[in-house]
């Protein structure tokens, strides 16, 4: 149990050293500018209650006759102008700094670090539950201004000694007794601060799944495609329902944690009355006394106000920082989680061999492989057929093969080279992709085709490819193929499922890759147009190596190779008659398949 504190208190300190580091780095000359005015401004109520001291006395003095020139009364009251004004200044140029730079910029900064973690984790990080909680535990702390809000109470602290100190001597000169009620009436604040704190965090921590199903019901209000089907089919009721019900139960654990930090709040705030009321009295029985005199007793006041608010505020931010660490050590855990390994061996000029031996792969959190045990190779200029029943993995093999997937066991190479050691923008330089999740950017149809600046002469390129593959017909509406804008809110054209599959096919051929990938390119094709949309990407294919994963049976009379898969493994590999002949898996596939065009 020792030893387990020892060990989250060097945490605590590793990570409070990392956000002064930050600090340094990123906001240098605010790091300096705010310690600096809290050293002055914890001297303040010192300098104050000393001014206001003299002040009180020299009334007095000038009301009871004592004396009859009032320059020592103008002295005071001078020198408590300037103290106010000089005051003021510091304040403004502190505030601007804690603001805009501390608070502000930091925040911005520390967002900006967060997209680029999350733009350099691998993908399959994306699937790992574990991770995605961690990243909205960083948002957390980005969102409530943890990581600022430990510097600037830290900052607080340690210049305030002095001046806390000074303050306390300046109370305690009177009656060593006053400062001891003053601090011990507001010592309560600091388990209030601390176990509140400590609450809310661990409720945060507990519902951060929750929370982040809660933004997901969200988001589908706010998604063009969840919107159609909510209406069409009738369920968007029921989902703002769900919605809802996850709002209200997540509400309603914070409120029930606020209303109790209130609560606690109030008891404490009754322990500081009760402790004010009992300096007043003591302050009094010492007036009556003549320990101090009637000039000095409302300077008495003033300074135990000031004890009891300084180390309220002191021993409450003190109860704070440890919670606040756990939330800044959140962010950095996510911070330095291990981005994509990237090798920087150049493959060549073209992709000759792609090879897999004894590959197996598994999802995070899954029980069984996705892959198991795959052994195969795919040589330069073939055109292969990867096909399967639903869930058998064909999808997964091309993601593993672009090391967008990292093998859990076995390896992957390409022209020989582990894929793990490949420059991957000098591979995907190689390689033309078309996922099942293509896109329709709201752009020009030369935009979506080239998805970069325009090469010259590329025009005439873009025209003939999208003719070739059936979207001609589309430039021939709009006149002219270079004003072919898509997205009606930008006042451009929207695609059928058929005519954007299309798109993206003219995507994945007009990039000059010696490897073609594509993933399902006709399931959105009417079988009328298949046959053609087929040829025509099988004439784009050629001389290329290209591997064609598809449900339909009918691309595999046209294919070099045929690979079958079923339940994350090869089951069979071969030509169409090859494989028909042998009456096994992939004849099912094709007989189950052909039944329906023959019926």
């Amino acid at each position: 149990m020792e030893d387990n504190r020892k060990q989250e208190k060097k945490i605590k300190v590793r990570t409070l050293m990392k956000v002064y580091h930050f600090f340094w780095k990123y906001r240098r000359i605010d790091s300096i500018i705010a310690p600096f005015y809290y050293i002055l401004e914890n001297f303040s109520p010192a300098v104050s209650t000393l001014i206001l001291a003299g002040f009180y006395q020299e009334v007095y003095r000038v009301l009871s006759g004592e004396m009859r020139s009032g320059y020592g009364l103008i002295t005071y009251g001078a020198a408590f102008i300037v103290y106010l004004i000089v005051k003021q200044i510091l304040q403004l140029i502190a505030s601007i700094s804690t603001n805009a730079g501390i608070y502000e910029k930091t925040l911005y900064i520390l967002n900006e670090r967060l997209s680029e973690k999350a733009s350099e984790l691998p993908l399959i990080a994306y699937e790992n539950a574990e991770i995605m909680n961690k990243k909205e535990k960083a948002q957390e702390c980005v969102h409530n201004d943890r990581i600022p809000s430990i510097f600037m109470l830290s900052v607080v602290l340690s210049t305030s000694v002095l001046g806390t100190g000074a303050l306390i001597i300046t109370l305690g000169s009177w009656h060593g007794f006053l400062a001891v009620i003053a601090i011990v009436s507001v010592a309560q604040f600091y388990a209030a601060a601390y176990f509140q704190e400590k609450k809310k965090y661990q409720l945060s921590q507990e519902l951060t799944t929750e929370k982040r199903q809660q933004d997901y019901l969200w988001s589908l209000f706010t998604d063009e495609k969840s919107i159609k089907e909510m209406r069409v089919m009738g369920f968007a009721d029921y989902l703002a329902d769900q919605w809802k019900k996850s709002r209200d139960k997540i509400n309603r654990k914070f409120w029930r944690e606020e209303l109790s930090a209130h609560r606690n709040t109030m008891y404490c705030e009754f322990i500081r009355i009760a402790g004010y009321i009992l300096g007043i009295a003591f302050s009094f029985l010492l007036l009556t006394a003549g320990r101090i005199e009637a000039g000095v007793f409302g300077a008495v006041l003033t300074a135990f106000v000031n004890v009891q608010a300084v180390i309220k505020n002191h021993i409450t931010s003190i109860g704070r920082i440890p919670v606040f660490l756990e939330y800044a050590k959140d962010y950095f855990d996510f911070i330095e989680l291990p981005g994509e390994q990237e090798g920087a061996v150049n493959i060549g000029e073209k992709i000759q061999k792609i090879s897999f031996r004894k590959v197996f792969f598994r999802y995070p959190n899954a029980d069984g492989f996705t892959l198991n045990n795959i052994d195969l190779e795919i040589h330069e200029g073939e055109t292969v057929a990867v096909v399967g029943e639903n869930g058998s993995g064909k999808t997964t093999l091309t993601k593993v093969l672009l090391g967008i997937y990292a093998a859990t066991g076995g390896s992957v190479a390409i022209n020989d080279i582990p894929i793990n050691s490949i420059d991957q923008k000098d591979l995907y330089k190689k390689i033309a992709y078309l996922s099942q999740d293509y896109m329709v950017y709201k752009m020009s149809l030369q935009e979506n085709v080239v998805l970069a600046d325009m090469p010259e002469n590329a025009a005439e390129d873009i025209k003939r490819i999208v003719s070739e593959i059936g979207l001609d017909d589309i430039a021939a509406a709009c006149g002219d193929i270079s004003q072919v804008y898509f997205g009606k809110e930008f006042g451009g054209i929207e695609l059928s499922g058929g005519q954007a599959q299309r798109l993206a096919i003219a995507r994945a051929i007009y990039k000059a890759g010696s490897l073609v990938i594509l993933d399902e390119p006709t399931s959105a094709i009417d079988p009328v147009q298949e046959a053609e949309i087929l040829s025509q990407i099988m004439n784009m294919v050629k001389g290329r190596t290209a591997i064609i994963i598809s449900h339909r049976m009918s691309i595999c009379t046209r294919v070099d190779k045929i690979i079958v898969m079923k339940e994350g493994t090869v089951t069979e590999t071969g030509t169409h008659e090859e494989l028909f002949c042998r009456n096994g898996e992939y004849t099912r596939l094709f007989k189950a398949q052909s039944c329906w065009y023959e019926a």
